[in-house]
């Protein structure tokens, strides 16, 4: 199963611990540091700046398709 998080932390290694990929979008730059150095290989953290368009865009680059996406 492939998951596409909006927001990062714990529900982001909760989730890569009982699928096969995550892919996080992160808005806070300070947060998105934390939080990348403690994901696994199967996650994938994103840095989108506080620009809402960007961050609510940051996904369409993926051509794949999502079986969840969690707004976290």
């Amino acid at each position: 199963m492939a998951i596409a998080e909006f927001g990062s932390g714990s529900s982001t290694l909760w989730l890569a611990e009982k699928v096969k990929q995550v892919v996080a979008v992160e808005h806070n730059k300070e947060w998105y540091i934390y939080v990348k150095n403690m994901v696994p290989s199967n996650c994938s953290l994103i840095f989108a700046a506080e620009d809402e368009d960007k961050y609510e865009q940051a996904l369409l680059k993926y051509q794949k398709h999502f079986d969840v996406i969690v707004i976290d």
